[in-house]
């Protein structure tokens, strides 16, 4: 996964961010396949974990979901989405900790900015929309045709994590033609968003808001 930033029109950001899953099929019916993805999380990247503290972490270091798609392979939802709430809300509680170890009088205060992201975790929407949006990702071709030389185009709504309006985003799907062996079946596709300006600034505006925080 590839994330680019621009400031007035300079990249400023261009960071690649990359790591293994595994996809198990567990059960399959004439209408439906039920898997198990398995992925591990970069504790110290991710999190700002020390590597002095990544013992500690480490029961949140392997995440596995458990989901559903029709018999085309469409996602149709995450089904131990409750399992990954809990497991949510500890590594979240564990990091307020962490962050407060040394100043605990500020507890409080960085458990105000972690709360948006422990409601997010709270519900199967904010689940699978946020925290498992790549899986949906993966599975979004599925079931579908595709020209060689067409680029889709289409608005994107990712879920606020603040609750409100959606987040908006221009979105395009292509197919990256050099990659494109039919002989062995393969192509490379790329899905671009750039999401929208102002709702962003909206966004981190709020948040902050919100959590307190003095600028």
């Amino acid at each position: 996964k590839i994330k680019k930033r621009w400031d007035n029109g300079t990249l400023t950001k261009n960071d690649t961010i990359g790591y293994i899953a595994n996809f198990e099929v567990l059960d399959s019916t004439e209408s439906s396949y039920k898997l198990a993805w398995t992925y591990r999380t970069n504790l110290e990247q991710d999190y700002n974990i020390p590597p002095a503290l990544l013992d500690s972490f480490s029961k949140y270091e392997f995440t596995r979901a458990v989901y559903t798609t029709n018999e085309m392979g469409e996602f149709q939802g995450v089904d131990n989405w409750e399992e990954i709430s809990v497991m949510m809300t500890g590594l979240i509680n564990d990091v307020v900790d962490f962050l407060s170890a040394d100043k605990p009088d500020k507890k409080g205060e960085i458990a105000r900015i972690m709360k948006p992201f422990g409601d997010i975790y709270s519900s199967r929407h904010g689940i699978e929309e946020l925290l498992f949006k790549e899986l949906q990702y993966f599975h979004s071709p599925l079931g579908s045709q595709y020209a060689l030389r067409d680029t889709l185009y289409w608005e994107e709504k990712l879920t606020n994590m603040l609750g409100g309006d959606p987040i908006r985003g221009d979105a395009s799907l292509y197919i990256d033609q050099s990659s494109y062996d039919p002989e062995n079946e393969f192509c490379i596709m790329i899905q671009d968003m750039k999401l929208n300006h102002e709702d962003t600034k909206f966004l981190v505006l709020e948040f902050i808001k919100r959590s307190g925080i003095d600028v």
